[in-house]
């Protein structure tokens, strides 16, 4: 009987997977077009000008690069920012594009990190229990991810995101969903703002306390040790860029406390800043922590992001001073 059931439940998740993957060859991932041969890369840039890269995942995208550009213009315009945030980005992910960020030679890139970049699964990311995920059963994710077609690899595949194009095709021309809102920055080549997402609202406390609460039925299982593949990519960009002359800053990202810090464990916070100060002081680079700088204010569109809203201008600001004092020196 026990047999049955598990046999039930493979079944059950295969046909799951297969669904959700041909749902996504029909609506794949927006035009973000997040490769290295994304057109970026080939531009002819201001030759009288500087550049500077923000990198990062989603948490960095919702950054107004716009509005950095003109406090940065104001103070110094000879600089402009780029900011290359890729939604659902890790150390391991931008490696590839680590050699075409070379070849731009920024001034400057400012690599923005969180605990989500060393995160195993959790947290907006599949049910996990540690036990299960490391002894009894086999990488799922992983084994998905070696198998699947290259172009759905490439696009960073997101089940939630692929059930919502699906559910907004599917109302095409309805109006309840306009794709012209969505907001392309021209310093930002591979992330858009969307108002019909969690974007740009600020969400209210009863929306964010559900979402915690979804957080921590799911678990969460970090690796920060010196075998975690996104460790030894970090490690890797980060010798890569000195070896160019590249300046390299670390940021840690700003994070919710009531609703997202307060959900992982007293040990992983210490891990995580234990392994960020270890880098930060072996390879000699600046390090800013904004992880509690905004943690109770009201600029959050969710529990993990900073609104994209006028009302939370100050994350943008702050950035712009970060990368003012950075290039004075």
């Amino acid at each position: 009987m026990q047999n049955k059931i598990i046999f039930s439940i493979l079944v059950s998740l295969v046909v799951s997977i297969f669904i959700v993957l041909y749902i996504h060859s029909i609506y794949p991932e927006p035009i973000t077009d997040a490769t290295t041969d994304n057109m970026f890369y080939f531009k002819k840039f201001d030759p009288k000008k500087e550049r500077i890269f923000l990198i990062g995942s989603s948490n960095i995208g919702q950054l107004n690069t716009t509005m950095i550009n003109e406090l940065i213009s104001e103070n110094n315009p000879s600089f402009e920012v780029y900011n290359l945030a890729i939604s659902s980005d890790e150390p391991s992910s931008r490696l590839p594009h680590l050699e075409k960020m070379i070849v731009l030679k920024p001034k400057l890139v400012i690599y923005g990190l969180t605990y989500r970049d060393f995160q195993l699964c959790g947290f907006n990311s599949e049910i996990c229990d540690a036990k299960i995920h490391h002894f009894l059963l086999p990488d799922i994710k992983k084994i998905i991810e070696n198998n699947i077609p290259k172009e759905i690899q490439q696009n960073k595949f997101n089940p939630e995101l692929t059930t919502l194009r699906l559910i907004r095709e599917s109302f095409g021309g309805s109006g309840i969903f306009t794709e012209n809102d969505k907001i392309w920055l021209p310093s930002m080549p591979f992330y858009y703002i969307d108002p019909n997402f969690h974007h740009t609202i600020i969400e209210k406390d009863e929306e964010l306390e559900n979402q915690s609460n979804m957080m921590k039925k799911e678990g969460y299982v970090m690796d920060v040790s010196e075998n975690s593949p996104d460790v030894k990519a970090l490690k890797t960009i980060i010798k890569s860029f000195k070896e160019n002359d590249i300046k390299l800053v670390l940021y840690l990202m700003p994070q919710n406390q009531q609703y997202y810090l307060d959900n992982i464990s007293e040990k992983d916070k210490q891990d995580f800043n234990l392994l960020i100060n270890v880098i930060s002081d072996e390879f000699d680079i600046p390090l800013y922590n904004f992880t509690y700088a905004y943690s109770n204010d009201k600029i959050w569109g969710d529990t993990r992001h900073i609104s994209y809203n006028i009302n939370a201008k100050i994350f943008s600001q702050d950035m712009a001073q970060i990368i003012l004092n950075e290039i004075g020196h």
